[in-house]
């Protein structure tokens, strides 16, 4: 339970920081407050679930949100877009993989701006 109340104390600290990070920038981050709930979700069910049974399959996340992750970049064509995460999908797999805390919510937030068309699209030189 030690585990549970840490990863919720630091998801909490996370959402504070955007907060302010948003009053200071006047720019909305509705995406990726958005992405980090989704991902800090995930982390506690998996507590949440290894703490009651003693299973472990944080590791089968990370690989399934790996994967899938590296499908739909492909699907929405992430590369044409500008942002820090847009890579190929074999990249994204590997960043994603070894980087989740911070690779998965900046892929979900970009996705989230791409479905509501306010991503920027790459130039063409």
């Amino acid at each position: 339970m030690e585990i549970l109340r840490t990863q919720i104390v630091v998801i909490v600290i996370f959402l504070i920081c955007l907060q302010l990070l948003e009053q200071f920038t006047k720019r909305r981050m509705r995406e990726l407050q958005t992405a980090v709930l989704i991902a800090g979700s995930i982390v506690i069910v998996h507590t949440t679930l290894f703490a009651f049974t003693g299973v472990n399959i944080f590791y089968l996340i990370i690989m399934v949100t790996a994967l899938w992750a590296a499908w739909d970049s492909s699907k929405i064509g992430l590369r044409q877009y500008k942002s820090i995460i847009s890579y190929g999908p074999i990249a994204l797999f590997f960043a994603i993989s070894f980087i989740w805390p911070i690779a998965f919510p900046l892929y979900l937030a970009m996705k989230f701006r791409i479905q509501r068309g306010i991503a920027e699209v790459k130039s063409v030189t």
